[in-house]
């Protein structure tokens, strides 16, 4: 059975009326056990996942995501979707609003936060997924360019009436346990994270909703759903955005903030479009590692976007595969 069709089945099931009120009654009459037990769904679910340093999660509330996304076989909206293809990332971290943008998180709490984003109780989908081919920090993208943050700031508070009280973007940008995916150039590529291959499982739960939140009711697993042909990527690429700063100043904030060496500079969305269309290091890809290896910066030689980065690339990752990787202890730290 595939991985599509057994989510089909797992949905089915889930989704006929019977099974419905019959899960409803059944979580609540479990949820005063459970206050009984000190029943924590974050363990729970921690235990369920095997958390490793290259693995993602990505919360949803309800199972429309999921079922996009069996019809898609992508992960992410298309690029086609009415929203606007941009990369300000200050922007994406409070309005979401980038259709080339996609959140994910290695936080449990966070995940299962977003899956119970209803207001009464509901199902919640929870995706277990390995590192992207393209992603960025946004707490690290803060360190390298402020200046975007800044703006953006700006823009906001010129945007409302003086009297409206905002929340200080970069505050929300320390405090952001995500990190964003990104899903392509806003041209004719397509960087999505697969579902047949990219998504190790999926999670289906039974969440309280807000209203079952203040009333201190926990979720409750219902189904986990495995792929068995699950593969981690053999590199994911981490970017940097500029925006109207220079490269140049960009990479000398980062040598500041200790990021990267003074022989260093780090990749870009240029980069990126160039390693995404080499049939070479796109057979790097998928080839059963252990581990996924980040690859934030390269010598300071190589000229953005150029395709020396390609055999650079292929040489570096061919020697790392199946060996330690250089993946820091957590993504989402700065």
């Amino acid at each position: 059975m595939t991985f599509i069709h057994k989510l089909s089945v797992a949905l089915t099931r889930r989704q006929s009326s019977f099974a419905f009120f019959g899960n409803q009654l059944k979580y609540f009459n479990s949820t005063q056990d459970k206050a009984q037990q000190n029943y924590d769904f974050s363990k729970h679910l921690a235990e369920v996942i095997e958390p490793a340093p290259d693995l993602l999660l990505r919360g949803s509330v309800g199972t429309k995501e999921l079922e996009h996304a069996m019809r898609r076989g992508i992960l992410g909206a298309p690029h086609s979707n009415r929203r606007e293809a941009h990369f300000d990332i200050a922007e994406y971290v409070r309005e979401n609003n980038s259709g080339v943008l996609y959140s994910a998180t290695e936080c449990h709490k966070t995940a299962t936060a977003y899956a119970n984003l209803s207001f009464i109780p509901k199902n919640g989908t929870i995706f277990v997924l390995g590192m992207p081919a393209v992603f960025t920090n946004p707490r690290k993208q803060l360190l390298v360019n402020p200046d975007m943050f800044t703006q953006y700031q700006e823009r906001l508070l010129n945007s409302h009436e003086p009297d409206i009280k905002l929340q200080c973007i970069k505050n929300m940008t320390i405090n952001n346990s995500e990190i964003t995916i990104v899903t392509g150039s806003g041209k004719n590529d397509n960087w999505h994270p697969r579902l047949d291959r990219d998504v190790a499982k999926v999670i289906i739960i039974q969440t309280p909703g807000i209203v079952g939140h203040y009333l201190n009711y926990q979720p409750s697993l219902f189904e986990v759903v495995n792929n068995a042909d699950f593969a981690k990527r053999g590199f994911s690429l981490e970017i940097y955005f500029p925006g109207n700063i220079s490269s140049e100043e960009m990479n000398e904030n980062a040598y500041k903030q200790g990021i990267i060496q003074p022989d260093q500079r780090l990749l870009t969305l240029n980069d990126a479009i160039v390693v995404n269309n080499s049939i070479e290091l796109e057979s790097l890809q998928y080839n059963d590692s252990s581990i996924t290896q980040i690859v934030s910066s390269v010598p300071a030689n190589i000229p953005e976007g150029d395709r020396e980065l390609i055999p650079y690339l292929a040489e570096n990752i061919k020697s790392t595969i199946d060996k330690s990787c250089r993946i820091a202890p957590s993504l989402i730290s700065p």
